[in-house]
C-alpha cells in the first residue's frame, strides 16, 4: 500500500493520505493502517473534505480546509 505524503523529522514522522471524499469509510484508511503496521513510529492523518474531524480505525481523519488554513509559510507548527 503507499500513502501520498512521508514527512520525517528530528521528532516527528508523518504519514499523510488525501482524499477527495466528503464521507470517510473503513475501506479510506487502509493504506494507511497497512502503512502504520510497517511503521509503527509513524503518526497517519487522512486528509479529506469531512466538515469534522473524526477517527476512524484509529486514524485521524481531518477536514484538509482545517489543515490549509493553518499553513502559514516559515511556520513549522502545523499539526
Amino acid at each position: 500500500m503507499e500513502v501520498d505524503f512521508v514527512g520525517y523529522g528530528a521528532s516527528d514522522f508523518w504519514a499523510i493520505e488525501v482524499k477527495h471524499l466528503a464521507r470517510v469509510r473503513a475501506d479510506d484508511v487502509r493504506g494507511l493502517a497497512t502503512f502504520v503496521g510497517d511503521y509503527p513510529n509513524c503518526r497517519p492523518k487522512l486528509l479529506c473534505r469531512e466538515t469534522e474531524r473524526l477517527e476512524i480505525a484509529g486514524i485521524p481523519c481531518w477536514p484538509v480546509e482545517e489543515i490549509l488554513e493553518r499553513l502559514r509559510p516559515g511556520d513549522e507548527a502545523v499539526p
